[in-house]
């Protein structure tokens, strides 16, 4: 396969996930990561509840009262049947609920799980 060929394979596969992404999860506010859309069923938090927050300290929050900074903070808890542990597609379920966000940060940029809290910090970039 030229390199070509493989790049547009590449392509044609991210795009086939982002749709199926936006099909299974039609009120995200921001873009997926396609990649995870091969783990959707996989353990992303070893308990049946968690927090899944961000943190307003993007270059657009700057010159903001702390105060307003928190009006602008998500959070959100996911609880799942008791030993249910959460998922990806548990996470990116409760993503659907995500406030609007003041930023042009629509992407989605990184997950970061604490085992030890059951919190989920999401990163996101525009």
């Amino acid at each position: 396969m030229s390199e070509t060929d493989n790049e547009e394979y590449h392509q044609k596969e991210f795009e086939i996930k982002y749709e199926k992404m936006n099909e299974l999860f039609p009120n995200l506010l921001c873009s997926p990561d396609v990649e995870d859309y091969d783990r959707l069923d996989e353990v992303l938090v070893s308990s049946d509840s968690a927090t899944i927050y961000d943190e307003p300290d993007h270059f657009c929050y700057d010159g903001l009262h702390e105060s307003m900074k928190m009006d602008h903070t998500n959070i959100i808890h996911i609880e799942n049947e008791k030993d249910k542990f959460i998922t990806y597609r548990d996470f990116y379920n409760a993503m659907q609920k995500w406030k609007q966000p003041m930023c042009d940060h629509r992407f989605l940029e990184g997950i970061h799980v604490d085992k030890y809290s059951n919190t989920i910090a999401v990163d996101f970039g525009s």
